[in-house]
């Protein structure tokens, strides 16, 4: 249960409007409204909390707050920016001493994760595979000092992208649900459910898997980037380029669907397409300031045209 941690007057209402005109305010908030979100986000938890003995309770506050929660996430960057900065968020944090499950106070540590776990993602995705993981896993483990929740989660992780390497996706998939168990929302278990139904041609399960997890990422495009993502590291690249080209038709200036588009185009052979997907990944991400995955976008470039130039002429 959510403990209080700041006295808040007013109704559920009066919070869940001064969220909806502050979180589609952030970029351009003063600190003092920044913190007001974070206060704001306790009351209504609180509310929901006290009422969550009746499902049918508080049904349309609980789907707004949702969301609130979503964009949150989505304009991390710019809220910790309007906040003042980690240090800033730190000192907040300290006063109010807020329960670990207020994940919005912990808003610079979620941001390190999601880093984390993207460039994860990524790595499997252009064909590191578990051996990326177990190496993520290594430095957050000496370095990060993860939680037990977090090194069991990693463990199940890596186990499942071994059995997928062996087109083993049943017990693939029994992994996926043992780290649902432990964090049940985690939208990389989830669409990993997802795909592992799709491929064993449990559809209704696979769909109803999608259902839960596109909300959780609060659009379209993220979904299919992830999807996207999760077929190729399950070896289904056909059906991650599908996805990757639905995720750039949504937004052709996405620089991880195109990136993600290369990587499926190069495991299907098309070489050529596979580096006009990488160099436009690149400019995006150069334009965007996306440093990390515009060198991953050149590296996979160089390799591929190294390959290219390495392939013996035929003799006439």
């Amino acid at each position: 249960m959510f403990q209080k941690t700041a006295t808040i007057p007013g109704s559920i209402s009066t919070a869940l409007d001064r969220l909806e005109s502050l979180i589609g305010r952030i970029g351009s908030l003063n600190p003092e409204q920044a913190r007001q979100i974070l206060i704001d986000m306790d009351a209504v938890q609180q509310r929901l909390d006290e009422a969550s003995a009746d499902e049918n309770a508080l049904r349309a506050e609980r789907s707004q707050f949702n969301h609130f929660e979503a964009t949150l996430k989505r304009e991390a960057r710019a809220f910790l920016n309007d906040i003042g900065g980690t240090s800033a968020l730190t000192s907040l944090r300290e006063q109010v001493a807020p329960p670990p499950e207020a994940w919005w106070w912990n808003i610079d540590e979620w941001l390190v994760t999601q880093r984390r776990r993207s460039l994860s993602r990524l790595l499997i995705g252009i064909g590191f595979g578990a051996v990326a993981l177990i190496i993520l896993a290594v430095i957050y483990k000496f370095f990060l000092e993860p939680s037990p929740a977090d090194q069991a989660r990693y463990a199940h992780q890596i186990n499942a992208q071994n059995l997928l390497e062996k087109k083993d996706y049943r017990a693939a998939l029994s992994e996926a649900e043992k780290g649902l168990e432990i964090v049940p929302n985690d939208t990389e278990f989830l669409m990993l459910k997802g795909v592992l139904h799709q491929i064993l041609g449990e559809t209704v399960q696979a769909e109803e898997t999608y259902r839960k997890v596109e909300p959780l990422l609060g659009s379209r495009l993220q979904f299919l980037v992830l999807r996207s993502q999760t077929f190729l590291g399950a070896g289904e690249a056909k059906l991650a380029l599908e996805d990757a080209q639905a995720a750039i038709a949504l937004d052709p200036n996405s620089a991880m669907a195109n990136l993600v588009a290369g990587s499926a185009s190069e495991a299907l052979g098309e070489k050529q397409q596979a580096a006009r997907y990488f160099e436009e990944a690149s400019r995006l991400a150069n334009e965007q300031g996306l440093d990390e995955l515009n060198a991953l976008a050149r590296v996979r470039l160089a390799y591929l045209l190294q390959g290219m130039s390495t392939i013996p002429t035929p003799r006439q």
